[in-house]
């Protein structure tokens, strides 16, 4: 896989967006520049929401998706472009 396209940084679009990078890490993730200055600030943040059950000893623990270390990891794959406009696919 060359490329992953996320079309904007809502939960049910970038949640799994760390273990995809992890598994295609030639991958180049490509989104909008907002996106870009806001995924790993979501992304960090879902580490925490899911993990919040284990430190709070509940019952029924959630299993974080994804690591703060996966995303550190990936991030540099992440490229942010500004809206409506053209890429060159060779440049990349």
């Amino acid at each position: 896989m060359d490329a992953i396209a996320l079309s904007h940084c809502h939960h049910d679009h970038v949640s799994s967006l760390a273990d995809r990078a992890t598994l295609f890490s030639k991958a180049h993730v490509l989104m909008t520049e907002l996106s870009y200055f806001l995924v790993e600030r979501v992304l960090h943040n879902s580490v925490n929401v899911h993990d919040a059950p284990a430190r709070a000893n509940w019952a029924f623990p959630m299993t974080p998706l994804f690591s703060h270390d996966e995303i550190d990891d990936t991030a540099h794959l992440f490229q942010g472009f500004r809206y409506n406009r053209e890429i060159e696919w060779a440049a990349l």
